[in-house]
């Protein structure tokens, strides 16, 4: 333990301002996800698809209520 305490550290201490919480999904993957999954649909219900892709993506009440 004294020899470690003479020769010092190795490597080198940071902070990280990114935290990766593996109970959180990653935003950009999901996204590319939902997308997929909604070019699936578009081949068999083309409306549906367009109803899902203006709900989820553009603003809608959801994001004016949870804005305030």
């Amino acid at each position: 333990m004294f020899r470690q305490f003479a020769q010092g550290e190795e490597g080198v201490d940071y902070v990280s301002s990114v935290v990766n919480d593996p109970n959180m999904p990653d935003p950009k993957l999901l996204e590319r996800q939902i997308r997929r999954e909604i070019t699936q649909l578009k081949m068999v219900d083309p409306e549906k698809a367009k109803v899902y892709d203006e709900y989820i993506f553009k603003r809608n009440e959801i994001d004016d209520v949870l804005a305030t």
